[in-house]
């Protein structure tokens, strides 16, 4: 009864088919034996996590898993079909993908189902790993078919300082290869690592196949001269089926003989040259065969053939068209200044079509790095102008200024001409600069103001500054039921100030003053207390409030993921990933109450005290804005759903 009550269950969402999202494992195979139908019923805040930009989370767990998975993001529930084994891995995928919305993924040491890789990586090679936005992890994922993510392993008692675990998810040839791919990203940064744990990675998984257990690794020690002589008398290409695994080679390569490369043999460079033109072609290596180039100092004079300069000429053209990588651009121009400049890339074309499509700060680098000095002053220039007028943009050139005090006096007037009064009186104090903003001044700020959301004179702003008035708080949030949460940092990233706001009232919390042990003994229970509703934006903020002693979160919503949920009950086509575009608390606000928020004070500097008036509102309104965005949506009227 109950297969039949699923199948016409399934049969009635099918209809239905723009609310939700199918994943299957590649290829038609025989269903097995213990062919089974899981559910999982998520939160909101989870299904973009799962789902992924453009589905492709999902679609990972699929294939790393061997399952099917549909989602419903209506229902939010996530079904999951498959053999026993490929729904638990399933479901255990898509628990440590959703944990990462509020912080590390925590791990048992059983959690190994002969699919689990965990390699220790270096504390000052995680963000090099990572990548920009976890693009490198990303990447590799892509290519190997793996699953990637750091964790913390439950039972150990204390979490080293010196390296993070990294999880790689896969059948066992796709994550020696992701391992090796990171490995070599790892020596790159900490040269020698790999002869440290060499005899823990050679030996790994040896014999775990699911075929005829000759799983293993072997190597192979060369001579500086024998190794040139191995790769030139070997096509690489021939020995790699598909194509996609020469990455996977140069990664191996890389770990094993980079140190030892003599990088001064022509026959070599030449070989890296031709291993780096077939990377490029791959759009998940490019990266890869730009660093090839950059580490075994390859030149112009390296080129041997006409194709190789045409290949070597559409990188340049390729590069100069997407225009926002500064250090890429530069490698080329410097190496191969005559191939670039024959493919109509120079310097100052690279630098003004960057400039043209906004990206001011790799053009500065072009710029410098290049030596087109009459590019560089008015390239600053037009940036300072960009951070005055943009919202919450305004640091970088408050950066610039403090380098160059020069620069100080036309800043503040800029942004006293842009309206942003409570900014520039900030800085002429900071700076001590002698500066009286005029009647106009004043006026162009308040007609700027009433474009946006402005903190209501009733909530009341409250002050903790010290241990005792933290415990006093910790009483009051006794009687809370629902509560904003938002920090202010100083530019090196610490903490200066923690926001809670109820519906009347906006507590601001002095980190530089209170105690790191008051403010856990605070921290602890509210977060982990499920009977108060915990709001935050962006899943950064979980991350921020465990690093100042939170343990358990219970009960949080990120209004970002709340967002983009409300953006698709409103829209008529587009998935949850796609809501996420362009979607910061101040659109949010402008979407739900009407007006956005003024951050023209996120660049002021909370670290001085005691903090002014604008400092306060501003950093309140973070905080209480969430509370109130939050009652507004609970009390829309239910909306009909799309046909």
């Amino acid at each position: 009864s109950r297969s039949r009550d699923r199948g016409k269950d399934s049969r009635s969402r099918s209809r239905r088919k723009d609310s939700r999202s199918r994943s299957k494992s590649q290829g038609k195979t025989k269903r097995p034996d213990d062919y089974g139908v899981d559910s999982m019923k998520i939160t909101d805040d989870d299904a973009a996590f799962i789902l992924g930009k453009g589905g492709k989370t999902k679609e990972k767990i699929a294939r790393v898993s061997g399952a099917e998975i549909e989602l419903f993001e209506r229902d939010l529930v996530l079904e999951i079909r498959g053999s026993k084994l490929q729904r638990r891995r399933a479901k255990k995928y898509a628990e440590g993908v959703m944990a990462q919305r509020t912080g590390p993924v925590t791990v048992h040491e059983d959690y190994n189902d002969g699919d689990l890789t965990m390699l220790r990586v270096p504390q000052e090679a995680v963000g090099f790993v990572t990548g920009r936005a976890g693009n490198f992890l990303r990447t590799i994922e892509e290519e190997w078919g793996t699953l990637m993510f750091f964790v913390e392993v439950e039972s150990s008692r204390s979490r080293s300082k010196e390296y993070e675990k990294l999880a790689i998810f896969g059948d066992v040839r796709a994550r020696r290869g992701a391992e090796l791919k990171v490995l070599s990203a790892v020596e790159t940064k900490v040269p020698g690592y790999f002869d440290k744990i060499r005899d823990d990675v050679i030996p790994r998984d040896k014999g775990t196949d699911y075929e005829d257990g000759s799983w293993g690794t072997d190597t192979m020690q060369f001579q500086d001269d024998e190794l040139s002589y191995a790769l030139g008398k070997q096509e690489i290409s021939d020995l790699l089926a598909p194509e996609r695994s020469l990455a996977g080679l140069t990664a191996g390569l890389l770990v094993e003989f980079r140190p030892r490369w003599p990088r001064s043999s022509p026959k070599l460079r030449q070989k890296v040259l031709t291993i780096s033109l077939k990377l490029w072609k791959q759009e998940t290596c490019k990266a890869t065969a730009i660093r090839l180039l950059e580490w075994f100092k390859v030149t112009e004079a390296d080129v041997s053939n006409t194709t190789q300069r045409l290949a070597l000429g559409a990188v340049c053209g390729e590069l100069q068209t997407n225009g926002s990588d500064g250090e890429h651009l530069v490698l080329m121009l410097t190496r191969f200044p005559e191939i670039a400049r024959g493919s109509g890339v120079t310097a100052e074309r690279v630098i003004d079509g960057m400039a043209q499509r906004g990206y001011l700060k790799p053009a500065i680098l072009v710029a410098e790095r290049m030596n087109v000095t009459n590019k560089i002053r008015q390239l600053k220039g037009r940036l300072m102008d960009a951070c005055v007028k943009g919202e919450g943009k305004e640091i970088g050139a408050i950066i610039a200024c403090d380098n160059s005090p020069r620069k100080r006096v036309p800043f503040v007037k800029k942004l006293l001409k842009a309206g942003k009064l409570r900014l520039a009186l900030e800085r002429i104090d900071a700076w001590n600069l002698d500066i009286v903003p005029s009647e106009k001044d004043v006026l162009r700020s308040e007609r700027r103001s009433e474009n946006f959301f402005q903190l209501p004179d009733s909530v009341v702003l409250e002050e903790v500054s010290s241990d005792e008035e933290l415990k006093v708080l910790k009483r009051k949030s006794l009687s809370w039921s629902c509560v904003g949460l938002d920090t202010e940092s100083l530019r090196g990233g610490k903490c200066a100030l923690l926001q809670v706001s109820t519906k009347t009232t906006a507590f601001l919390i002095d980190l530089l003053a209170v105690s790191r042990e008051q403010l856990r003994d605070f921290l602890v229970p509210l977060m982990a207390e499920r009977a108060i509703t915990k709001l935050g934006f962006g899943a950064s903020e979980v991350r921020e409030l465990k690093k100042l002693g939170a343990k358990n979160v219970e009960s949080f919503h990120d209004m970002q993921q709340v967002g983009a949920q409300h953006r698709l009950k409103k829209s008529l086509n587009g998935s949850l990933s796609e809501m996420f575009h362009g979607l910061s608390l101040s659109t949010l606000s402008k979407e739900i109450l009407g007006k956005p928020l003024n951050k023209e004070m996120r660049a002021s500097n909370f670290a001085r005290r005691p903090l002014q008036q604008w400092q306060r509102c501003y950093a309140a309104l973070d905080a209480w804005i969430l509370v109130k965005i939050w009652d507004r949506l609970k009390s829309e009227p239910g909306k009909k759903k799309r046909d």
